[in-house]
């Protein structure tokens, strides 16, 4: 697959030269401006924990379109950050196993200011109180991470982010239809009327909605908290935490299954069809 990678890349101190097995795939947007060579050098001057580098970075960077001018100089370009069988901290999570699951995934980062607010102007604003836009502006169909406007992913992007996951797909074998895609697919089902019991237990163990621990239910008949937790999962968002996401399931996934506090990326249409077309 032909595809344009700019290499500008991290001084070695920056990120972790130990080659490690990638299954994962993580998504984030940068919650900043459109330039990618601008979002690496940022890496290169961030804060040191008592004199130590704290290494975060994540492989890739999709630039994108500029909020001030309109240039579309950078939207698209895809800049390398380290060779993705590196790894560097890109999720940030509070727990036992946030090192191992840095260490199997590769990051993408697309150029995105995220969350937008609507002024009593007519105008949309990024939490750095600087203008979007309205072309380059999306209303969701239901609020995410308490916004309803979100600054878009535009065609570039993704069709460069498309191209990235099938090449990373095929380079480290990574299974693009598990993750994020089977959560999508799973978001559009509802419990049959019919179902109780053993039956529900059944349906629900088949396809794939799981207790708050991301294990199978028993199938005795019996419902109690861990079948309701299952249940309470039918028709939930796909880009909430996820159990199998923190477990260290492999596929692609975003930065929100496994952060509450982050809200890439955000369940835009067309960065969902792209999802379920890989």
């Amino acid at each position: 697959m032909s595809l344009e990678i700019i290499k500008h890349h991290l001084p070695t101190t920056e990120y972790f030269q130990s080659s490690t097995p990638k299954d994962t795939i993580y998504l984030h947007h940068t919650a900043g401006g459109h330039s990618p060579a601008s979002v690496i050098n940022w890496w290169n001057v961030d804060r040191t924990n008592a004199g130590n580098r704290i290494r975060v970075a994540t492989s890739y960077v999709i630039g994108g379109k500029s909020t001030r001018d309109g240039s579309t100089d950078m939207d698209g370009k895809i800049y390398e950050a380290f060779d993705p069988s590196y790894w560097a901290h890109h999720l940030g999570i509070k727990s036992s196993n946030n090192t191992f699951l840095n260490q199997k995934s590769i990051g993408i980062e697309i150029c995105n200011y995220g969350g937008l607010s609507l002024s009593k102007n007519g105008k949309f604003y990024t939490y750095v109180k600087s203008e979007v836009p309205e072309s380059d502006v999306i209303e969701l169909s239901s609020t995410f991470r308490g916004n309803i406007y979100y600054h878009r992913y535009t065609d570039s992007q993704l069709e460069s982010l498309r191209k990235l996951l099938r090449k990373l797909s095929s380079d480290f074998d990574i299974d693009l239809s598990r993750g994020l895609k089977a959560e999508i697919l799973k978001s559009s089902l509802s419990i049959p009327n019919d179902l109780s019991g053993k039956d529900l237990q059944r349906w629900l163990n088949k396809n794939g909605f799981r207790d708050s621990r991301g294990m199978k239910l028993s199938e005795d008949g019996l419902i109690g908290a861990k079948t309701k937790e299952a249940m309470n999962k039918v028709g939930a968002s796909p880009f909430e935490v996820n159990a199998d996401a923190l477990s260290g399931n492999p596929g692609i996934w975003s930065h929100s299954n496994v952060r509450r506090d982050k809200s890439d990326i955000s369940p835009q249409p067309q960065l969902i069809e792209l999802i379920l077309s890989l």
